[in-house]
């Protein structure tokens, strides 16, 4: 073999061996989105303000409170999960459009999964707080076709697909919820079990601050998603007067 075509070898070998490690790297990188979506944090507690902009979220050992994992196969239209809900959230620098990846969650709400009892979309202008929310299905609702189309940009959004484990299959059950403290709008979303706030008589709810307080929020609904909010709104709302700074 000559050297032209030795070098012509080389060069198809190269381009194959760097078109392999593009493979290679986007599937990893595929891999680690479906696990963080599709239940690689089990029952990871998220919460968004305004203020958390261009902040990557990382779960920490406290938030992981108990759950299972699910199993999403790339490639397939449909999924085999022992997840009861799910959540998509959006945390950018710059405003950013999150239709095209809300589209394709939604269908996750009855069509390509089983989350079908309600779901609910937040996301923030400025300091204030627009959301929807529907006790129908994601893939049937009209609500949530709407908000397909909706032209917004915005630097934080959070949504929830909800599969019912505790509390019936209504409005006031459906995620995000929101309450406001220090003057901020917060909302709050989250997936999982959490036994000791599954009582439907509130004031058994544990007081899970260390310092003793008022409890100034209480849950609409009867989650034990909804009650664990309030119960860390009621902690920090007894240990600081103010917004705290951050160390």
């Amino acid at each position: 073999m000559d050297s032209r075509k030795l070098k012509m070898v080389r060069r198809k070998r190269m381009r194959q061996v760097r078109s392999q490690k593009m493979a290679k790297r986007s599937a990893s990188l595929a891999t680690l989105l479906l696990s963080s979506w599709g239940g690689g944090y089990p029952a990871a507690v998220h919460s968004l303000s305004p203020s958390s902009r261009g902040q990557r979220y990382i779960p920490r050992v406290g938030e992981i409170i108990g759950g299972r994992h699910s199993s999403f196969t790339a490639g397939s239209s449909s999924s085999t999960t022992a997840l009861p809900c799910q959540l998509l959230g959006m945390n950018a620098a710059h405003p950013t459009s999150f239709s095209f990846s809300f589209r394709g969650f939604a269908r996750r709400g009855g069509i390509t999964d089983v989350h079908s009892d309600g779901w609910g979309l937040a996301f923030y202008e400025g300091r204030g707080l627009r959301t929807f929310h529907d006790s129908a299905s994601a893939s049937e609702s009209v609500v949530a076709r709407m908000v397909e189309e909706y032209p917004v940009k915005t630097v934080n959004m959070l949504a929830h697909i909800r599969y019912a484990t505790a509390g019936e299959v209504c409005l006031e059950n459906v995620h995000p919820f929101q309450r406001e403290m220090w003057g901020i709008i917060w909302c709050f979303a989250h997936n999982g079990d959490v036994p000791l706030f599954k009582s439907k008589l509130k004031t058994a709810h544990a007081w899970i601050g260390d310092v003793p307080g008022e409890r100034v929020y209480s849950p609409v609904g009867d989650t034990d998603s909804e009650a664990i909010f309030c119960a860390l709104l009621n902690a920090l709302k007894a240990k600081f007067e103010t917004l705290p700074s951050l160390p």
